[in-house]
């Protein structure tokens, strides 16, 4: 009988232990929905995370694994610590670089609940045939000087029309052009 009881009272010390370790455990979470530009849930959709926007950027040091969104846009990264994060969404040609998201610091033992937007994105290209160089104007702001037989490419650039504007810097030459990017395409101008 004394071995009964005290076998049941180390099981009592082994669960106690176990409940009290539990609660001890950093359960710092950050839950993103993953939804599209009408604010409808996105399935599939892979995030990645990091701990500084330049790893994001280069795709570098990435923070554990990458999660796909469930059927409700939901990925959830946990036991991390109270740092800030970055994270970069996608599925096809729709992404959160241009709304790319950031927490303040997350607090310990809470779970942050956030939403990142996807949006279309497709690629921009200048290719300056010419032996001289130009200023090019996108939507009537400076971009870029384009030397002489180089090209240049943009990505994730955003679904929109644009409007070209490519002046000789040193010469008599200007060129207009116009074109859209569509989710994935790449819009590419060449000149002059």
């Amino acid at each position: 009988m004394k071995t009964i009881k005290y076998i049941l009272f180390l099981v009592t010390i082994i669960i106690f232990s176990i409940i009290g370790c539990k609660k001890d455990r950093i359960s710092t979470t950050l839950e993103i929905r993953v939804v599209d530009e009408q604010g409808i849930y996105v399935n599939g959709a892979s995030v990645k995370l990091f701990k500084t926007q330049s790893d994001m950027e280069n795709d570098t040091n990435q923070f554990g694994a990458t999660q796909m969104s469930d059927v409700n846009g939901k990925v959830t990264f946990n036991n991390l610590g109270t740092d800030i994060y970055y994270w970069f969404a996608e599925k096809g040609c729709l992404n959160n670089v241009n709304g790319i998201t950031t927490t303040p610091a997350l607090d310990l033992n809470v779970t942050r609940v956030v939403s990142t937007t996807l949006s279309g994105t497709g690629t921009l290209k200048f290719i300056n045939q010419s032996t001289s160089p130009y200023q090019v104007y996108i939507n009537g702001y400076p971009l870029l000087v384009a030397n002489p037989g180089t090209s240049y490419s943009y990505v994730y650039v955003p679904v929109d029309t644009y409007y070209l504007e490519a002046i000789q810097v040193n010469g008599t030459t200007d060129k207009t052009y116009s074109g859209a990017i569509t989710c994935g395409s790449t819009l590419t101008f060449t000149f002059p």
